[in-house]
Parts: structure tokens; sequence; C-alpha cells
């Protein structure tokens, strides 16, 4: 049985941060040594993540496991980075604990029992837009925390979107593996990311702020409400292309029974224009924000059939994407230029080749053998000899 943490008290009090922010230290050594391995829970595109046991306390945990070689460990050690300076947050992923060697990672984090949002919402047949607000509030909880302290999540999907537990209602974002640091006259392009997510600046090559955040939000708000994506093409070539644009149609049919607040919220996180974007604080202060705290009477109930469409489409992305090993980082321009239009290739040969095994030569057995007859004559006539 997986424990998960019913309320904010267990939040607080679990935990080495017990509702502070500590800084956690990478140790040397196996994991094994301090942890039972289970199940493999996830994986993605830089690792492979497992639910593992704590032998000292019996806690649950999840071990993200990372393997790679130069510059991809500075990639691991950049998420390492991250969650270590904002673990204080109830709506992200909590760091536990960390283990490195030459070339593999491994962040021990806290466990989400519930798993992927987007998975739990596509096992019921209808949600409503109350709660996608609150989800989406949370989620704007979670981002501010980060650009408060200076830092862009910049990875931003619905697949980061993990509820705390099953049925629950609480979420945490997680995968911090492009967070960075924005500061005034330090930023810069960033060429990674789900094509269907990034902001137009990052898939136009240019700099990159908090904004890109808004933008996933934005995106992510859309899908929830409707099942569709408003970038989304055949292939991440024509999804690049679509972003670049940033042109947002929307979907008479799925959002003829969404609120204008709603609408009106997608509509300032996917604007075009970095500077006029609406930030996080102000999103926390959208008339569409009302909802999560007003539950209506009687909502409309939005059927998921669209969603769950969605979400098959987003796993095979994703399914094609992810490592099975060794950490993986492609280029978004990459598309433009490999035949498949994909940033992933299907059938992509990318884990490192093993060092060739020694040739080991059997051994001949013993009649193969052939030992020469000696003369013992010449010996034993010296031998005669030196004793006279």
């Amino acid at each position: 049985m997986v424990h998960v943490e019913e309320d904010d008290i267990g939040f607080y009090w679990s935990g080495p941060s017990l509702g502070r922010q500590v800084t956690i230290n990478n140790r040397r050594g196996p994991l094994e040594d301090h942890y039972d391995i289970g199940d493999e829970l996830g994986r993605g595109t830089q690792g492979v993540s497992y639910h593992c046991v704590e032998h000292h306390t019996g806690r649950n945990f999840c071990a993200k496991s990372m393997w790679g070689k130069e510059n991809f460990k500075l990639w691991m050690r950049n998420e390492f980075d991250m969650m270590n300076q904002i673990s204080s947050c109830k709506h992200i992923v909590r760091l536990y604990d960390a283990y490195e060697s030459v070339n593999n990672m491994v962040l021990v984090t806290e466990l989400c029992g519930g798993g992927d949002l987007l998975g739990t919402l596509t096992t019921r047949t209808y949600i409503t837009e109350y709660e996608v607000c609150w989800y989406v509030r949370q989620l704007l909880l979670a981002v501010d925390h980060m650009h408060d302290r200076c830092i862009a999540h910049l990875g931003i999907n619905v697949g980061d979107i993990l509820l705390v537990r099953p049925n629950g209602m609480e979420i945490k974002l997680g995968d911090l593996s492009l967070a960075r640091h924005i500061r005034i006259n330090n930023v810069y392009p960033l060429d990674y990311g789900m094509p269907e997510f990034v902001a137009p600046e990052i898939a136009n090559g240019e700099d990159v702020t908090y904004a890109a955040d808004m933008w996933a939000i934005g995106v992510v708000t859309y899908i929830l409400l409707t099942g569709t994506s408003p970038f989304r093409g055949d292939n991440d070539r024509e999804t690049l292309t679509k972003v670049k644009k940033g042109e947002v149609n929307f979907d008479m049919e799925a959002f003829s029974h969404i609120s204008d607040e709603a609408k009106d919220f997608i509509i300032r996180c996917l604007d075009y224009k970095v500077d006029t974007r609406m930030e996080a604080k102000s999103a926390l202060r959208h008339p569409w924000m009302d909802l999560a705290s007003n539950l209506p009477r009687d909502p409309y109930r939005i059927n998921t059939d669209r969603l769950r469409t969605y979400y098959s489409r987003f796993r095979d992305w994703y399914s094609n994407a992810s490592c099975k090993r060794w950490f993986r980082r492609r280029t978004l321009a990459s598309c433009f230029t490999h035949p498949s239009k994909m940033v992933y290739p299907p059938g992509e040969l990318y884990t490192p080749p093993e060092s060739p095994e020694r040739e080991i030569i059997p051994a001949k057995p013993p009649e193969d053998y052939h030992i020469p007859e000696r003369d013992y004559s010449y010996e034993l006539e010296a031998f005669k000899n030196d004793s006279k």
C-alpha cells in the first residue's frame, strides 16, 4: 500500500523540510544501501522513476534514476539544484534525498500516489469547469512560488501535473529538468521542450522569461477544458510552425458551454506578446479564479471522450520520446531537419554502445595437449659426473 499525505498538517510535519527550505546534499554509494526498490512508476526523456521504500523509516518515495555521460550530467545536476531551492512549496514535488555516481544520478522525491492528473481525469465520464479551475489555481501557486525565487520552470505540460493521492483534489508540479534562473540581463534562448507546450519565443529561438510558463499554463487550461490541443499538428514540425505563428482558434463546439471568464483567462495566457502576457500573480487575481472558491449549484458536465483521445496521442508521443535507460535531450530545431519531422524520431538508436566484451578463448581439454618426451639420460649422466 502506498502512503500519501492526507492534509496540510501531513505536508508540514513529514519529510526532511518540516515545512521549511532545507538543502539536500547528494550522497555517494548505491541507492539500495538505504532503500528497497520496487515497481517502475513511469519514464520520460531523462530517466526512469521507481517506487522505493526507505529502510529505517518504511516511508514510500519516488526514485528518479538518470543515466548519462559528460554534458548530460549538467542537466541532471541542474534539476537537483532547482529542486533544492524550491522544495518548501506544497504544490511542487519535494526533493528528499539524492545519490550520484560516475554516470548516474538518482533523485528521491515525495511520492504522488494519485499519478498524473490527466490519466485520472480520463477514467471519468465527465469533469466540470470548477474542477479544472481548482487544478489550474494550484498550478499557478506553484509557478508563482518559483517566479518569486527568480526561477522559471520552462517545461510545463499536462504530464508534469501529479495528484497527491488517488481521487484527490490536490496536485503538485514536477520535472524541473529545464528550470533555470531568470534575471535581468541574464536571459537567453532555450531549444528544448515538448513542442505543443512551448511558447512562441522558444520556438522562434528568442530569449525566454517567466512568460513562457504562463503560455504553457494557457495551453494546459485549454486542453483540460476541451480535450483538444490548440497547436498540435500531425508531427512536431507542423506543431512548432503553428506555435511560431501563435494564432489561437477556439473550437466553438468545445467551448460552447465554457464560461467567458475561462476564455478570457486562456486568451491572456496565450498572448503572443511577451510584455503583455498575463503574469502568475495577475492570473491568481483573474475573475475566473473566483470559480475555484465557489462551487456552482449545477455545473455543466464536460464529457471526457475528447480528453481520452487527446491523452492517447499524448502518451504515444511521450512513449516514443522516453528513454530506455540513458538520458535523452534533442533540440526542437532538429525536427526541421530530420526526415521524420519529429524531435524524437521513431526508432532512433540513441543508447550509447556497450563496451566490447573481452574475447574469451576456451581452454583446451587435457587430451588435446601434447607433452613432448624428454631424454633424461643427459641429465642423469651429468649428475653422475658431478657426484664423483
